[in-house]
Order: C-alpha cells, then structure tokens, then sequence
C-alpha cells in the first residue's frame, strides 16, 4: 500500500482506522495520528514490522465507513480538473489505494454482505475509471487523428555527392564573360 499512499491526505477517521488495524491505539490529535502511521508505514516498507493487519471492526462499521469515504471521493473526482491545482491527483490515488484495501478486506458472513462489497468495489471501479478519463487529454476533434502525417519540405538541400569529388573554385576572369559597354 505504500507505492501510492501519501498519509498527509487522509481524514481523522481514516488514520485511526489504518492505524489500529496495523494493531496501535490511535493517537488523540491528528499530527500525531500522521506521524504514527508514517512510522508503521516505514516499518513495513522496511520489513521491519511484525505486526499482521487484522480488522477489529464489524462489517456493518467497515461498510459504512467505506461509504463515506467513497461519497468523499466522488466529490473530488468530480470536481478534478487536470488544469487546477486542486484536489491533486495524488489525494485522489491516495484515496483510492485506500479504499482499495479497505474494501478488500471487508470479509462478508452472508450472501447480503457478499453483495454489498461487490457494490462497493464496482463502484470505487467505476470511480477510478471516471478519473482515468479525466486524467487523460481530450482530443478535441477526433477527425483529426484520422489524417496521415504528410511530407515536409526539407529546409536546406542534401548534398548526394560522393566523398571522391572535390570542387574547386574557378576565378572569374576565367567564366567566358564578355565586359559590358
């Protein structure tokens, strides 16, 4: 999780979250939060953690902090513009590598709550794919990409000589010009 999750872009829940699955007592402020959670994160990234992720938290708890965290996420992604500063892309793949997670490991007991985590992760899914499509620029007529590239003139002329000839310069009495009278 790591690759693409920056912990300054997460909310207070989100942090106490990510913290006490990794088996910590989350801290009461928010710097503190962050900065338990980057050394948890460091400790991983370096294998130097022993802890294993385990998720203390209900379902129920689980699915309804997803939803706000994914209704979070939807007003950032409709709000992304790539031409703004803000919200980064950065927040929004830091949220989405976190829901990501989340969602996979929410463990469903009965057919209902297999069919509530495969709604959420189709519609973090189609969350990711409306961001893929706004990062991407748009063409703005696509009638254009289908005119093949044409030749340009060259700006200065290519000397086909061969390397034996050798030019030499004739003076210009010697032209055969006639004066003028």
């Amino acid at each position: 999780m790591a690759n693409k999750f920056n912990q300054n872009y997460l909310r207070s829940e989100e942090l106490c979250y990510e913290i006490t699955i990794r088996g910590e007592a989350p801290p009461a402020s928010v710097e503190d939060r962050r900065r338990m959670l980057r050394g948890l994160l460091a400790q991983e990234t370096g294998n130097r953690s022993f802890n294993s992720i385990e998720v203390p938290f209900s379902l129920a708890e689980n699915s309804e902090g997803v939803s706000t965290s994914l209704k979070q996420l939807e007003d950032l992604v409709k709000k992304f513009n790539p031409s703004q500063l803000a919200p980064r892309p950065a927040q929004i793949s830091t949220k989405m590598t976190y829901l990501s997670g989340r969602i996979f490991r929410l463990k469903p007991e009965t057919p209902d709550d297999t069919v509530l985590k495969h709604q959420l992760r189709t519609r973090l899914l189609e969350l990711e794919g409306e961001f893929a499509e706004r990062m991407e620029p748009k063409d703005e007529d696509p009638l254009l990409n289908n005119i093949p590239a044409s030749q340009s003139t060259p700006l200065r002329s290519s000397n086909n000589f061969s390397g034996n000839l050798s030019i030499k310069k004739v003076p210009v009495f010697k032209w055969g010009l006639k004066k003028f009278n």
